[in-house]
């Protein structure tokens, strides 16, 4: 009889265990799908973010499908006057100080900059333009007139600058398209046709970056 009763007693902890375990496996899963949920759905959003010199701050915005931006909010920290703005491969977001500093903050993807930190890298004279090539970011010194071209380490960290580049004039930006380097300086760079005012809240804005989460 004893036995007997033992044997329902372990079959009914045996059901009451496995009821639990179910439900929290259940729970937790639903818990993943929903993150997931959120997650994918902000894959898709592209988000813009503009330097703003003057309030040195950075700025996040949504891009809406017709080109204008939306959801605008300030983002991020250590901005001293803010003007070069370039990703690097892990999608890490630099910004180029005018106190001869860079700050480096990886992007979330809800378009938000929450640790930002200095990228150390040596010293820079005024750096505005920044683009990074092949693990390496090139950094346009406008007050110097040259470029300062970094390594950059598993880290983030900017290391082993060396300053290059001649017959330059006060650069204030750099882009690269396949391999040339484009230094900008006092000159037209083409022409934009239909350009319409979008977004709220800049004052004297310098840099722009496009990023798609």
């Amino acid at each position: 009889m004893m036995f007997f009763l033992s044997k329902i007693i372990l079959y009914i902890a045996f059901f009451v265990f496995t009821v639990i375990f179910s439900n929290n496996v259940f729970a937790f899963k639903k818990e993943i799908e929903e993150m997931s949920k959120k997650i994918t759905a902000s894959q898709n959003i592209t988000y813009a973010y503009i330097s703003k010199y003057s309030n040195s701050i950075v700025t996040s915005c949504v891009v809406k499908s017709d080109g204008s931006l939306s959801e605008c909010k300030n983002t991020g920290n250590s901005f001293n006057n803010p003007s070069g703005i370039d990703f690097d491969y892990f999608n890490n977001l630099y910004v180029t100080n005018n106190n001869y500093t860079i700050v480096f903050c990886p992007a979330s993807y809800n378009g938000q900059l929450p640790l930002c930190a200095n990228a150390g890298g040596g010293e820079f004279s005024i750096p505005n333009g920044i683009v990074f090539n092949k693990g390496y970011a090139l950094i346009a010194n406008a007050v110097s007139s040259s470029v300062s071209v970094c390594k950059q380490n598993e880290n983030g960290m900017l290391c082993s600058c060396v300053r290059s580049g001649s017959c330059l004039v006060n650069p204030t930006d750099i882009k690269i398209y396949k391999e040339p380097i484009y230094i900008s300086e006092v000159s037209e760079i083409g022409t934009l046709n239909n350009c319409i005012s979008s977004g709220t809240g800049f004052n004297n804005p310098i840099g722009i970056k496009i990023y798609k989460s």
